[in-house]
């Protein structure tokens, strides 16, 4: 006990001897850092000599977010105590519920229901903490969610419901919890597909059809009443944000008047849905816009590193099949499980020689371009995907087509104001 005492004496004299706005900012800083190792003791000992509990990092995560993801049960509740807010939001408008939630936490997640946590806030992607539970097939989560009132009928950006989620896992035992909580069979996404809808395109197993056609079939469908967002990019005054353009693969007009910058992850189906949206608004503003893929692999999703791996490699020698790559995995997204022969197959699929793009990987500088990718979306505070930069200005989060329309148009309006009248009804 002596020695504990001792060393905050003397971490307390140190930080006596620093200049105050030095002072404020380390030990906020340090807070952050002992959070992430999961020190209690110091956790305290920072806040008892001024660390703020509402510090934020880079990416707008404040410590009840961090020691959430970690799982930390100690430093939530020692952060709760001393006033940290439960529903603090990170740059990505993700609440430590959803941080929780996301990295399989499930006694966090209790915590932080027991101390009034907002059950069904979403994220950018419109993703709620019942989403991300049924993303990954937490039943759990999923049951402890919906006994504290969450929204069995919930939709993300997509307009996909939990119960869509779990039927595209097949997890058939997770899909009829949903339906016993009273999850509606016939809600549609953002496409005007049903569940069934889904299933029938995936291809789905007979018991999750079986289950899904027990219910109700002959309700009315319900449509989701608002697709994409109401606040997609920043207001005006905000940062501007300028990424290294040089180098990356892009497609469109080499001196378009507007580029967008797109960071990604090929096993991300958000990507998937904002990757679409863009092709159909490419192909209304033609060599006017220049689309640069960036990388942002999760490190939830295993195989999106070897697939920007992969990307990259088969850039280096031919980017317009770079690009038919991404669309054959967007395409058949499900069937990254099938781990670096599924990547193999479509390199091969497309024409391109299996040595040269091993040869390809093999050179340092495909895995130097991703990581130099990384490093810049997180000192821009980006901490999800998709994202997207279109002349300066950051999108957090799949846009529409309509969200895309509208800010290419104006971007376009700007320095070529004739551009976006000519182009007509072609996105309709």
């Amino acid at each position: 006990m002596w020695r504990k005492l001792l060393v905050r004496c003397l971490i307390g004299l140190l930080v006596t001897l620093l200049p105050a706005t030095a002072r404020a900012e380390d030990r906020d800083e340090q807070l952050l850092a002992a959070v992430r190792r999961g020190d209690a003791d110091r956790i305290e000992l920072l806040l008892d000599l001024g660390a703020r509990v509402d510090s934020r990092d880079v990416w707008g995560k404040q410590p009840i977010s961090v020691a959430s993801f970690y799982g930390d049960i100690a430093a939530v509740e020692l952060l709760l105590q001393r006033g940290a807010d439960v529903n603090a939001q990170d740059n990505w408008h993700r609440t430590p519920l959803i941080a929780a939630t996301q990295a399989g936490r499930i006694w966090v997640v209790d915590i932080l229901l027991h101390h009034g946590a907002a059950v069904d806030h979403r994220s950018s992607n419109g993703i709620s903490a019942l989403i991300a539970a049924a993303q990954r097939g937490n039943v759990a989560a999923v049951q402890m969610l919906l006994a504290a009132g969450a929204d069995v009928d919930s939709q993300d950006i997509t307009g996909r419901t939990a119960l869509m989620w779990a039927a595209s896992r097949e997890d058939a035992a997770l899909v009829a919890l949903l339906l016993d909580w009273g999850a509606a069979v016939n809600v549609v996404d953002c496409a005007g597909k049903t569940v069934l809808d889904q299933c029938k395109e995936r291809s789905c197993s007979a018991e999750i059809i079986r289950i899904l056609g027990s219910r109700d079939l002959f309700s009315e469908v319900r449509p989701k009443l608002a697709c994409g967002r109401e606040d997609v990019g920043g207001q005006p005054g905000d940062r501007l944000y300028y990424p290294v353009i040089a180098g990356s693969v892009f497609k469109g007009g080499a001196d378009a008047a507007v580029t967008i910058v797109e960071y990604t992850d090929l096993q991300c189906p958000y990507c998937k849905e904002g990757a679409e949206a863009l092709d159909a608004v490419l192909a209304k503003y033609g060599r006017h816009v220049r689309l640069v893929l960036k990388h942002y692999p999760l490190e939830s999703h295993q195989m999106a590193l070897p697939a920007a791996v992969y990307f990259e490699a088969v850039a280096s020698l031919d980017p317009g099949k770079a690009w038919q790559f991404q669309q054959r995995v967007f395409r058949d997204q499900s069937r990254l499980k099938e781990g670096e022969s599924f990547l193999r197959r479509l390199v091969s699929e497309l024409g391109i020689s299996l040595q040269d793009v091993d040869a390809a990987v093999s050179k340092p500088g495909v895995k130097a371009r991703i990581a130099a990718d990384i490093a810049e979306a997180n000192s821009f505070g980006i901490d999800g995907v998709p994202a997207f930069i279109i002349n300066g200005q950051l999108i957090d989060g799949a846009a529409s087509r309509e969200e895309f329309d509208r800010l290419i148009g104006s971007a376009l309006s700007s320095s070529l104001p004739d551009i976006a009248g000519q182009a007509g009804d072609k996105l309709q």
